[in-house]
């Protein structure tokens, strides 16, 4: 499965954003940039929808699998 912000026109920041809201945390931005801050704001505010086997997907991303080398 691969997961298309093409189709959901986000950046990979939105979905960051969006991804930690749907995981109970708060996200936090650290961008001087205004074009960014409102990317990041948008995503908050007009939330869009993550499928259960995308957010299941991403909270995998960076975890190590049995069999890779540490």
């Amino acid at each position: 499965m691969t997961f298309n912000l093409c189709r959901k026109h986000r950046t990979v920041a939105q979905l960051v954003f969006r991804y930690t809201q749907m995981a109970g945390m708060l996200p936090v931005t650290g961008t001087s940039s205004m074009q960014h801050m409102q990317e990041d704001l948008d995503a908050l505010h007009n939330p869009f929808e993550i499928s259960m086997p995308e957010f299941k997907m991403i909270e995998h991303i960076g975890i190590p699998h049995s069999n890779s080398r540490a």
